[in-house]
């Protein structure tokens, strides 16, 4: 039995979508949205999130992207063995470039 059965925090449902599309210009679309089922104890409630990633190739050794996580609520908690029992992370957004040599 795995050690996360044993310990009681085993969820019965999880389910997640991901997609990814190239779209004209050198723009790259990337999507995931997960459903997490509650956890009895830790009690820890379900949630459902979206991911999202546009990026867009500049030049040849230069991306440009913008990055959201988290998008469907301004926050929510998951599971986390050493956050007694849970932890709240926050919707964010953030803009990355990216420079090969």
């Amino acid at each position: 039995m795995p050690l996360s059965v044993a310990a009681g925090i085993y969820r019965k449902k999880y389910w997640a979508v991901i997609g990814a599309d190239d779209l004209p210009r050198g723009v790259e679309l990337d999507a995931r949205l997960r459903s997490v089922g509650a956890l009895p104890n830790p009690q820890v409630p379900a949630f459902t999130e979206l991911g999202m990633r546009l990026g867009w190739g500049a030049r040849r050794h230069l991306e440009v992207a913008l990055i959201g996580d988290d998008l469907l609520h301004d926050r929510h908690p998951e599971f986390n063995p050493t956050a007694a029992g849970f932890e709240e992370f926050e919707r964010s957004v953030r803009a990355v470039v990216t420079a090969r040599f």
